[in-house]
């Protein structure tokens, strides 16, 4: 094999420099930057897209209106100083607000605020429940149909005097009877493709002591069973 000549070595420099020119060049950077700079755009926005649908996939929210059928007992209790009426048994409207995280296609974990109240009763005693509860929801069809949920609660049950307004209730003066408590909730509803959610729920609760405004006991061992059933709206 013959050494490579002088010649030889010159050719082959001069064809590495002349390689290397080309794509330094100013006409072959505007050429390739282009398009490197068109792939990543894409590039980032697939990811951009991606990640807007998986937090939308898995953020939801909702809301709804309904009527509430409640029942009240105690150990020992008044139920006139109780409840404002001799009456076991009040029925009254509820509204809802939730919101939660979905952690896959057929299971939500949420949490919910219901409120309760005995109508509206201008400078007359309303009572009204808060439930603030954490639940569980399960639908064997992915975003639409029926589902079943259950979930822990706290609550507080009142008796105030009445405003009539639909905004705030029920006035600003110490609570004729208050306490609050905890209990659980179960329920089964229908999710339309728009979003429409009708359910049922029923609730169980219990506070130990109602106490009045002054500090007295107005009841022990005080226990409320609620059915509600609503029209309300979530994120599919």
């Amino acid at each position: 094999m013959h050494a490579p000549t002088h010649s030889t070595r010159w050719s082959s420099l001069v064809l590495l420099v002349l390689a290397a020119g080309c794509y330094h060049a100013p006409w072959a950077r505007e050429n390739i930057r282009p398009r490197q700079l068109g792939r990543a755009q894409v590039a980032h926005a697939g990811v951009t897209r991606a990640d807007t649908q998986t937090h939308a996939r898995h953020a939801w929210g909702g809301l709804g209106l309904g009527y509430g059928s409640a029942s009240f007992s105690c150990n020992s209790c008044d139920y006139r100083r109780a409840t404002g009426t001799n009456s076991t048994r009040l029925d009254g409207w509820s509204f809802t607000l939730g919101l939660g995280w979905k952690s896959n296609r057929h299971v939500r974990l949420g949490i919910e605020y219901r409120g309760w109240l005995n109508g509206l009763k201008a400078g007359d005693s309303l009572p009204g429940l808060d439930i603030g509860t954490v639940f569980l929801s399960y639908s064997p069809r992915i975003r639409t149909g029926l589902f079943v949920e259950g979930g822990s609660a706290i609550t507080h049950y009142t008796l105030t005097l009445g405003t009539g307004d639909p905004i705030e209730p029920d006035s600003r003066t110490p609570a004729f009877a208050a306490g609050y408590g905890w209990g659980y909730a179960l329920g089964i509803g229908w999710q339309g493709r728009s979003g429409f959610t009708p359910r049922v729920t029923l609730f169980r609760g219990k506070e130990r002591t109602l106490h009045g405004a002054g500090g007295a006991t107005v009841a022990t061992g005080w226990r409320q069973t609620v059915l509600f059933a609503e029209i309300g709206y979530r994120t599919p």
